[in-house]
């Protein structure tokens, strides 16, 4: 948990005597300006170790998340994941409130339902300027983030179920998105294995 404190600076307002203009002032001045300019290209600096080219990103079905947290934990301290995506976490409403440090959390949370587990996005706070919730249902949870670089990524965390109907919906949500003129990614759990079976089963 991260605690930000605000603490305000004393302003003199008593004037000044002007400083006598000779070489010594003159030289401090130039340092100052060097400072300055050695400043900034640390800023820049910083601001690229933020914004790269990739994104490291996780996706697991983790099949309960509350008994694995020290797994999951390990996990993410050896991986140094930006982004995780979590499928089947089977977690209620009732559950305690989920955090990671430094990371974002958007949950969609379980249902009594056979097929809808729980979803969950940890967002690295630090590789983002701005989070969006484009969708936030027990099948997908589709979040646009806007990064350093005001590059704009669409990112979804997919738990297809096994009914027709609903993977058909889905699948051409996505589909769509797939054509529009921005980055999108779409991971999660397709549940292909099962959805062949049980055709095989029905054929």
């Amino acid at each position: 948990k991260y605690k930000m404190t605000e603490t305000a600076q004393q302003i003199d307002t008593k004037p000044t005597k002007e400083a006598p203009k000779n070489k010594n002032v003159e030289i401090k001045a130039k340092e100052t300006k060097k400072n300055i300019k050695r400043k900034k290209k640390k800023t820049k600096k910083n601001k690229k170790s933020i914004t790269n080219d990739y994104l490291k990103i996780i996706s697991l079905n983790i099949n309960k998340i509350s008994n694995k947290r020290l797994e999951f934990e390990e996990l993410v301290r050896q991986s140094k994941p930006d982004i995780i995506l979590i499928q089947e976490s089977k977690r209620t409403e009732v559950c305690y409130k989920l955090e990671l440090e430094g990371f974002t959390t958007i949950e969609e949370f379980a249902t009594t339902d056979r097929w809808i587990n729980g979803l969950i996005i940890f967002i690295r706070t630090e590789i983002v300027r701005t989070t969006k919730i484009l969708e936030l249902n027990p099948t997908n949870i589709k979040i646009a983030i806007k990064r350093a670089d005001n590059t704009t990524i669409e990112i979804n965390n997919i738990y297809l179920p096994l009914e027709p109907e609903l993977r058909e919906d889905l699948l051409s949500s996505v589909e769509k998105d797939m054509k529009k003129n921005i980055i999108n990614i779409a991971i999660g759990d397709w549940n292909l294995e099962k959805h062949l079976m049980s055709k095989n089963m029905s054929e």
